[in-house]
């Protein structure tokens, strides 16, 4: 057999009928993915899912050191103390620190995922607590001298405080321009159209 006498048995397919041309056989493998970098380049979620995650980490940024803040800013306020150099000096060295134990509590809570999964006011305050336990632990472990604790438990209450409210904040607006940009969500529901259109109104008035 000839070398083009083998190219033309490549290029034909057998049918049901026992023969057929299907046509040139492609030089790649269909079932090959697309590389990384062109995928990466090629869908849009992609780009919103990082402006989704950069969005969270400056709001709680703010809200980690809101709390830091108010929390030494309550204490010296009783003691007739308050200066914002002051209360500025004492959460410097701990803000950075703070910040990032709290950013690796919330990415273990899935604080950073989707809309639907991230957790309300019950995952923030979990997450938020271990991270205040972390935080003892290390310092602690580092050789830190505390009178007493109320900085690690004062800036749990303010951080739950804060950083709920604004990650509310946070999902209206998200939700307010993703709404005007025509980003909708679909669901699939099971059931009778009839039980649907009763227990939600919405998917009535927009079928």
């Amino acid at each position: 057999m000839t070398t083009k006498e083998r190219q033309a048995q490549r290029r034909t397919v057998p049918t049901e009928t026992g023969s057929g041309y299907l046509g040139p056989v492609p030089r790649r493998d269909v079932r090959r993915k697309r590389p990384p970098a062109l995928s990466f380049l090629l869908r849009m979620e992609t780009f919103r899912k990082a402006a989704r995650v950069a969005s969270l980490l400056i709001v709680d940024f703010a809200g980690v050191f809101l709390a830091l803040y108010t929390a030494i800013a309550f204490k010296l306020a009783i003691k007739g103390a308050f200066s914002f150099h002051v209360v500025w000096y004492d959460i410097k060295p701990w803000l950075a620190f703070a910040y990032l134990v709290t950013v690796l509590m919330f990415a273990r809570a899935d604080l950073y995922a989707s809309r639907p999964r991230r957790p309300g006011l019950r995952g923030i305050s979990g997450a938020l607590f271990q991270a205040a336990v972390v935080s003892l632990i290390f310092a602690l472990a580092n050789g830190e001298h505390f009178k007493s604790y109320y900085i690690f438990f004062g800036s749990l209450f303010f951080g739950a405080v804060y950083i709920s409210s604004l990650r509310y904040l946070h999902l209206r607006a998200t939700g307010w321009l993703l709404d005007q940009a025509g980003y909708r969500r679909r669901a699939l529901l099971v059931g009778s159209p009839c039980s649907h259109q009763k227990r939600y109104p919405a998917a009535r008035r927009r079928t």
